[in-house]
């Protein structure tokens, strides 16, 4: 079911290092005749560990206030807008006197904390036109009305940007895709420049970087897990059968076997 998904994919963090914007330049081979999804891919980052999964607190998240005790029991480690200050946005906020480090951050917890915020620009090489990302609705439906921006003076962020919303739907294992926009009506054949803010760093836990075109079908994009599991699964089964199938013919023989013997 794969075969008709054309999927462009490029590691980018090991092309732009310690720099804030960087360029990278991605082929695409075959012509992208459909919605191109734009997703960012990330390695080696455990979204699902136990601590920093129960690190948020759902009523801040749909834009009411709470109180520093229950920030301090849901969102710890990061509570407080001085937790947050490595971060170099509400660094800069806090210089300007735009946050006030004892304020609990709005949103706290480690998810929030850990937001992948590097940006895309696309450019087609040969004509040097910018592709339109469209970077609406990319989260799912029901997520987007969990979340309401929040007038609390620690609010460091605004709760209802999609890709922060994509962002908290945590994932299941430590390498995964994550949508960050589409490109309508799709892309044609040829090279193009990914300008990139590079603004998430990766190397604090050895991580990677990857900025994925791809189409899609009815069961989403390229991915031959599935696949896999079915072809496991029937080996499976087809070695169950022929040892049931054995046992049985053992047992039929054995049988005979009495019979012969007691007559």
């Amino acid at each position: 079911m794969s075969g008709d998904i054309v999927e462009v994919k490029k590691r980018y963090d090991d092309i732009c290092g310690g720099a804030k914007s960087c360029s990278v330049k991605v082929d695409v081979d075959e012509k992208m005749d459909k919605t191109v999804h734009i997703y960012y891919e990330l390695h080696n980052f455990h979204q699902n560990h136990r601590i920093y999964m129960k690190s948020l607190n759902r009523e801040q998240l749909e834009g009411k206030s709470i109180s520093e005790s229950t920030a301090d029991s849901d969102c710890d480690p990061a509570i407080f807008i001085r937790h947050f200050s490595s971060l170099e946005t509400v660094s800069n906020m806090i210089a300007s006197n735009l946050l006030r480090a004892d304020d609990v951050a709005y949103p706290c917890g480690l998810i929030a904390k850990s937001f992948f915020n590097d940006r895309y620009a696309i450019v087609k090489d040969t004509n040097g036109v910018q592709v339109d990302i469209d970077e609406k609705k990319i989260a799912w439906s029901d997520d987007r009305g969990k979340y309401e921006k929040s007038g609390e003076p620690g609010a460091w962020l605004d709760m209802t940007d999609e890709h922060f919303i994509v962002w908290m739907r945590v994932a299941g294992l430590p390498t995964f895709r994550k949508h960050w926009g589409r490109i309508e009506p799709g892309l044609e054949e040829g090279t193009y420049t990914v300008t990139v803010e590079n603004n998430y760093d990766v190397s604090k836990f050895s991580g990677k970087k990857y900025i994925v075109l791809t189409t899609v079908n009815a069961f989403g994009g390229k991915n031959y897990v599935l696949g896999s599991c079915f072809l496991g699964l029937a080996g499976l089964a087809v070695i169950l059968c022929i040892a049931f199938l054995g046992a049985y013919k053992i047992k039929q023989s054995r049988e005979t076997l009495v019979n012969v013997v007691n007559n």
